[in-house]
Parts: C-alpha cells; sequence; structure tokens
C-alpha cells in the first residue's frame, strides 16, 4: 500500500510541476535602453530608443524581452527633446539632456535613460565650415 502512495505522489508531481512551473518571478530584473546616447545635429530630427527588460527565472537562464511600448518615457527637458509613449525621441531644441524608460520590476521601479545631445543648427554650421577647410 505504501509503495502504491509514493508512486502516486511521484506521478502526481510529475504530472503538476511542468505545468505550473517553479515558482520563479516572470518580472523584469533589469531594463535597458538603447542606444545609450544620442547625438542631433539640429532641431526636428528624431530617434528610435528601445527598452529591453532582463527577466529572472529562477535557476533558469534569464530572458530579455523588449518593452519599449510597455515602459513610461521621460524627458528631463522638453527644451531640448520630446518622447513619445513608444520611445521616438524629438530634437526641439540645443542642449543635453537624459531620457528615461521605467516600469515596474521585480524589486519595484526600474529604469535606464539614453543621453541626448542637441547642437544648435549655428554651431552645426561653424563645425562644417571648418572641416570643409
Amino acid at each position: 500500500m505504501f509503495d502504491r502512495f509514493r508512486l502516486g505522489a511521484l506521478l502526481f508531481i510529475c504530472l503538476v510541476v511542468p505545468f505550473i512551473g517553479c515558482g520563479s518571478s516572470t518580472e523584469a530584473d533589469s531594463i535597458l535602453v538603447t542606444p545609450a546616447t544620442v547625438n542631433f545635429g539640429g532641431v526636428g530630427l528624431t530617434a528610435q530608443l528601445t527598452a529591453m527588460a532582463t527577466i529572472g527565472h529562477g535557476s533558469h537562464p534569464p530572458t530579455t524581452e523588449d518593452v519599449t511600448n510597455l515602459a513610461t518615457w521621460t524627458t528631463s527637458s522638453a527644451n531640448v527633446a520630446n518622447v513619445s509613449a513608444s520611445g521616438l525621441v524629438t530634437s526641439t531644441g540645443p542642449g543635453s539632456i537624459q531620457v528615461t524608460a521605467s516600469m515596474n520590476g521585480f524589486t519595484g521601479l526600474i529604469s535606464s535613460s539614453s543621453t541626448v545631445t542637441v547642437r544648435s543648427e549655428e554651431h552645426t554650421s561653424e563645425l562644417q565650415s571648418l572641416t570643409n577647410l
């Protein structure tokens, strides 16, 4: 009777555990924005940023997932660049700022940033003149 019980318990474990998983979290451990830097030569130009999340699975290897459309995007100054909900950055004026993607992760709010630099059109024209010498 005892061996029959052990066999039933073993069969139960073998059938149920694969369906319920190992109890690991599927929330993001970290997020990474790429490219890390964007340089614009003037106003009205655009660049697409991407946010990739690393998701840990307990003792299993981590995976990455594109969370560009799930992250919340912010800019440290709309006077230099705007960012859309999908990570599209548009230059609006000269300067250097941070554009940040954030989302709730395994340890709370997680974020990553890209440095966006916009050169004034006058400065860009001066550089082009110097390189043409």
